[in-house]
């Protein structure tokens, strides 16, 4: 799935290295996955006004995205 958004996406594989180690550690866990994708992307140092997009994929057909712009540190 990650290789289709990379893809559609227009995308190298780098910008989904996150997901993939989270999968590979915890295993797809549904909904909450891109939480935990999300916790280790914010580990990472970022520049004012990098911009994210978390998507995620359901059963059957659900999905959603959102756009995420870095505003500053995390308090």
């Amino acid at each position: 799935m990650l290789e289709a958004y990379e893809k559609a996406l227009g995308f190298s594989s780098d910008k989904t290295d996150l997901s993939r180690q989270v999968l590979k550690e915890h295993g797809n866990m549904s909904s909450p996955t891109v939480l935990y994708v999300l916790e280790k992307c914010m580990e990472n140092p970022h520049e004012h006004g990098d911009k994210g997009l978390v998507a995620a994929l359901g059963p059957g057909f659900c999905s959603e995205m959102l756009l995420v712009e870095w505003a500053g540190g995390v308090h």
